[in-house]
């Protein structure tokens, strides 16, 4: 499903300065919904670090690169205490771990590509990830529950073309929509 790319830096016509933050891309433009390709080579770490100053000034806890227009398989977070790059992860629910781990619950959902708008969706409590840091080195699998755990689902998801409005009821979409829409309307792009 993924797909081998070059390395990749900043998004065009993007600076290197702090200052010049990426820009989240909101809910629905059509990049969200393409799928990430896999990382072959370190990713520069000037756009690592303008992603975390940029989901930082945005109030998250997790920004994919997809979200900033770059299509590769990897995020940025602070959920669970520490900042944390994964790069072409995997999750999976953790066997034998304990049989609530391994039924879904519900969780309050945001995203910074839908500023301001929360739902209900359903999230294994624990999974376990396999995944590569920022230098492309072999992590050991990863216990994430939780918030990490909940943080890895809602960004792995972004990383294949999906969203957690995707899991919604129509009449949670559409008010999620409608609210995207007048955002967009009042000049509220970030």
């Amino acid at each position: 499903r993924y797909h081998i790319i070059r390395s990749f830096g900043l998004p065009e016509g993007h600076c290197e300065h702090p200052e010049d933050r990426v820009k989240i891309l909101l809910w629905p433009h059509p990049k969200l919904a393409e799928i990430s390709w896999s990382v072959v080579l370190p990713p520069d770490p000037a756009f690592l670090a303008e992603m975390f100053a940029t989901m930082k000034a945005a109030g998250g806890i997790g920004l994919s690169a997809i979200q900033v227009g770059v299509t590769s398989t990897l995020f940025v977070t602070t959920a669970g205490g520490a900042q944390r790059v994964f790069v072409n992860p995997a999750w999976y629910v953790p066997p034998r771990v304990s049989e609530a781990a391994e039924k879904k619950g519900p969780m309050q959902e945001g995203c910074l590509s839908t500023p301001g708008q929360f739902a209900i969706v359903s999230r294994y409590p624990a999974v376990i990830v396999n995944y590569f840091d920022e230098k492309l080195e072999q992590q050991p699998p990863l216990l994430a529950t939780g918030v990490l755990a909940h943080v890895v689902q809602h960004e792995c998801e972004h990383l294949a073309g999906e969203m957690y409005v995707d899991h919604l009821k129509p009449a949670d979409r559409s008010r999620i929509m409608g609210a995207m829409m007048k955002l967009k309307r009042s000049g509220g792009r970030r």
